[in-house]
């Protein structure tokens, strides 16, 4: 837990005091784990709205069958079979004595290139806010006709709702698209001018139905005028099998955000883990949050 607040702290320490207050911009991979079930929300940097989470999509426009999704994953790049530099190590790379490697793969190689359109985006326009960079890139992507697409309630840009869904967050980021977006952003959105609002609910009791098509609902309502960018909700919650639960929270609009979705479950595990041995808490205490209802009100 030490770690964690160390990293929680560098995080806001640097979108408060980084690049003389506009912001440090954090960009951090989604994550190469979808086959085994997991999510971006069940991770403290992917889910922190510090952070831009970044999916892997191929040459085709396609996420990668093994990216990570999540609420919280804001867009997605190009992250199969790209082409980078060799460091020459033994083991590493498919031709060291070219000094390139064409097989680079993962989310980790799609977070570089958002890291790279961000650069761009900056030389563009230095005084952009940490959050500017994140909402052009919002704005700037592009949604392949292979990939299923929701639409949520934003009236904020094209009036017609931003497109999203869990792998490629709000699409494939088009590096011409936000350089050119960035030049003409006249806004300033950082820490300074962040606003928030919040409810509770404490001292629940209800219990969580168990399979008879029922569900546990509770609505919290928040009156303020202003525009979504990041949402986050904090459970308290205990349940002998996690793997049976899913979480979701649901706009005014009607947009629905999947926070958790039956963790550990995947093909092998149908039922997901539990047990003193699993690794897997039955009291769940978190913070898990959505972009998904970026822009609405």
């Amino acid at each position: 837990s030490t770690n964690l607040t160390f990293a929680w702290q560098a995080l806001r320490t640097g979108v408060e005091d980084g690049r003389n207050g506009l912001g440090t911009v954090f960009v951090f991979s989604a994550g190469n784990s979808a086959g085994s079930g997991d999510n971006t929300n069940y991770h403290n940097f992917q889910n922190a709205r510090e952070v831009i989470a970044v999916g892997a999509a191929d040459a085709s426009g396609a996420m990668a069958s093994f990216s990570t999704p999540g609420a919280n994953v804001l867009v997605s790049s190009y992250g199969v079979n790209m082409i980078t530099t060799d460091r020459h190590q033994p083991g590493w790379g498919a031709d060291p004595a070219s000094g390139y490697v064409t097989n680079f793969t993962g989310t980790s190689a799609a977070a570089p290139m958002v890291s790279g359109i961000v650069a761009l985006m900056l030389e563009a326009n230095p005084g952009l806010g940490y959050r500017d960079v994140q909402e052009i890139l919002v704005y700037a992507s592009t949604h392949p006709d292979n990939q299923d697409w929701k639409t949520n309630g934003a009236a904020d840009f094209n009036l017609g709702g931003l497109r999203f869904n869990d792998q490629s967050g709000f699409g494939v980021v088009d590096a011409n698209n936000a350089v050119r977006l960035s030049q003409t952003w006249k806004d300033v959105s950082t820490v300074v001018n962040e606003v928030s609002a919040s409810a509770r609910a404490f001292g629940l009791a209800d219990a969580i139905p168990d399979g008879d098509g029922s569900v546990c609902t509770r609505t919290f309502t928040i009156d303020n005028a202003m525009n979504v960018e990041h949402v986050e909700l904090g459970v308290d919650l205990r349940h002998t099998r996690m793997g049976d639960l899913i979480i979701e929270l649901t706009s005014p609009n009607g947009t629905v955000s999947t926070l958790m979705s039956r963790p550990t479950v995947n093909a092998e595990q149908p039922f997901g883990l539990s047990g003193a041995d699993s690794g897997v808490p039955t009291h769940l205490l978190w913070d898990f949050s959505s972009v998904q209802f970026w822009g609405e009100e």
